[in-house]
């Protein structure tokens, strides 16, 4: 009984999740860093030009980003 084999096993199902979450967060902070943000239109709007776009649009990468690695993690680890 390897239990280090039995740790690194994730289920094939969940890469999905993982990449989503890194995506998103990584977006964000992309978007964070360079103070703006890519609107429905693929227009690039600064957080001056549009806060409560900017900031609902950082709020919605992290929900994202976070909620998919916690569901990553927890189908994989903590089930």
């Amino acid at each position: 009984n390897n239990h280090l084999c039995d740790f690194i096993m994730i289920r094939p199902e969940t890469i999905g999740n993982l990449i989503i979450g890194l995506v998103s967060l990584g977006y964000g902070v992309y978007c964070m860093v360079h103070g703006g943000t890519h609107t429905r239109n693929a227009t690039w709007f600064t957080r001056e030009e549009a806060p409560k776009t900017f900031w609902s649009c950082m709020g919605l990468y992290l929900l994202i980003g976070v909620g998919s690695l916690f569901n990553f993690a927890y189908i994989n680890f903590l089930k």
